[in-house]
């Protein structure tokens, strides 16, 4: 009896650790002395909590902070998401190094958690190219573009730069409205599933390689300048 409770308590164990933990990850107000992805350790199945420097007042403007996806390094958790805990004052500036890779597993991989406004730019470093695979994006409903902080006016904008190599694997969605954020694609992105881009502000820039397997669906403002191609278009 007592060999069997110790299996049992072994197997509880296994079951329990499969869950993921979150990480708390910062950033540096220097871009040139950015910290460091590698300073982390995560499994797969943790997800990364924007920490931003770790302080800051909600009552100012967001200050701009640096964190830097290694060289030549590969690491993969399940999404980032913002803290409200000094993450929502500080903009998530996420360089790629050469030839680095990140991969994001859920089918929601960048969340504003709920009610926080800053900047994501997710964009390589100079003459550097870079992969970053998610589960997909979906920026909706809790996570649109359309929220505004109450507290400091601080809109959500996303970038994702040139150099960067998109891979996602699910659906690509983006609400918003006139007065919210932006979206800047400047990326090559290859979408598996739909891409709907409805009432938000999203700029497709002349360097955007957009391939996309199913449906594009669009509504809003959108302003298209590079490549979009996909299996059908529709409006909404």
């Amino acid at each position: 009896m007592k060999k069997l409770l110790t299996i049992l308590s072994i197997g509880a164990f296994v079951a329990t650790s499969s869950y993921g933990v979150n990480i708390s990850i910062n950033g540096t107000t220097d871009e040139n002395n950015p910290n460091y992805l590698g300073n982390y350790t995560f499994t797969s199945s943790d997800s990364l909590l924007w920490k931003g420097i770790g302080s800051g007042d909600d009552t100012t403007p967001p200050v701009d902070a640096y964190l830097y996806v290694n060289d030549g390094e590969s690491y993969t958790a399940t999404y980032i998401y913002v803290s409200g805990t000094n993450g929502d004052n500080a903009n998530l500036n996420l360089i790629f190094g050469d030839k680095s890779t990140l991969t994001l597993t859920s089918t929601n991989s960048l969340s504003f958690n709920k009610k926080y406004s800053i900047g994501m730019n997710l964009y390589t470093a100079k003459d550097a190219t870079a992969s970053l695979v998610v589960g997909g994006f979906d920026f909706t409903g809790e996570n649109s573009l359309a929220y505004v902080s109450p507290t400091n006016g601080v809109k959500r904008n996303v970038f994702f730069g040139e150099g960067l190599n998109i891979t996602n694997n699910g659906n690509f969605k983006v609400e918003g409205s006139a007065e919210g954020g932006t979206m800047t694609i400047a990326s090559k992105l290859s979408i598996a599933g739909d891409m709907s881009l409805v009432g938000a502000n999203v700029s497709i820039v002349d360097t955007a390689e957009i391939t996309v397997a199913k449906t594009v669906y669009l509504g809003g403002n959108v302003d298209i300048n590079g490549s979009l191609t996909g299996k059908e278009f529709n409006t909404v």
